[in-house]
């Protein structure tokens, strides 16, 4: 068992990378997570691990892999998805043939693909239209996995239906796997970011995706987030939180909106 020495080094080192929050009752999250990067490193305690990530970019990754969250699945929580085909994609349709989406804590991809599929659902021939959905992570493991589009059956069940696993995945491999089509794969890029450092690109998206993030970030660090997705989307683009989530801090970079129940948020 780690000192408290070592759980406050190592839980300011996260949030200085990452930019979460971790508080004393997580103590079993950090030594689960990062005991087994401890053994493969070679060294004696939580402390030499962090010493020894601060100056070495590989070990680093490794950290910033293993207390990233991951839990994810597919439509998780269906209400974003019915608010993107319902109201959101015609709305902007309406206007012209292109459109951009930003997953932006997409983890190992499932988010992304979701909504790829959705806009397979009521626009048909997805290479009629200029679709360009992105899917970032801070996890480099996450993207990697992502960008290889391939995914257990026990991961496919974990949000769509027999119809849409043969819709949209082909089996492969020896172990019973499953890779998106090209079709969806076409549409989507990933690549690795950290919200609150990274560059963002200003006004480039008409929708992100931000779920889930927030809820693990200081309110300072909150502000933060919200203001560079506030600048990652075309004027009047929407953004998406999570359900547990709200802007009520913010209402200046926001406006709160509802379509049949489900909340989103328009960029003033």
């Amino acid at each position: 068992m780690f000192t408290e020495i070592e759980y406050a080094a190592a839980c300011a080192f996260i949030l200085r990378e990452t930019g979460i929050v971790l508080d004393s009752s997580k103590g079993y999250f950090i030594e689960g997570r990062l005991k087994p990067i401890e053994t493969d490193a070679g060294v004696n305690s939580l402390g030499d691990l962090i010493r020894k990530a601060e100056t070495d970019r590989v070990l680093k990754q490794k950290v910033i892999d293993a207390v990233s969250t991951n839990e994810t699945y597919f439509f998780r929580d269906s209400k974003p998805f019915d608010l993107l085909r319902n109201f959101l994609v015609p709305q902007i349709m309406e206007k012209g043939n292109s459109l951009s989406i930003w997953s932006a804590a997409s983890s190992t991809g499932q988010e992304a693909y979701s909504i790829a599929m959705s806009l397979k659902e009521i626009l048909f021939d997805l290479s009629k239209f200029k679709i360009k959905i992105t899917g970032s992570d801070i996890s480099a493991e996450a993207v990697q996995r992502a960008n290889h589009g391939v995914y257990s059956r026990f991961e496919l069940t974990r949000g769509l239906t027999p119809l849409q696993i043969s819709r949209y995945f082909t089996p492969c491999g020896s172990h019973g796997e499953y890779k998106v089509s090209d079709e969806l794969r076409y549409v989507v890029q990933f690549g690795q970011a950290n919200l609150l450092t990274s560059p963002i690109f200003n006004g480039i998206y008409d929708i992100v995706f931000c779920r889930n993030v927030a809820i693990y970030f200081k309110k300072e660090d909150k502000r933060l987030l919200f203001e560079r997705m506030s600048r990652s989307l075309k004027p009047g683009g929407s953004l998406i939180i999570g359900s547990t989530e709200s802007l009520i801090d913010f209402p200046d970079l926001f406006s709160r909106e509802q379509f049949h129940g489900i909340v989103y948020y328009v960029k003033k």
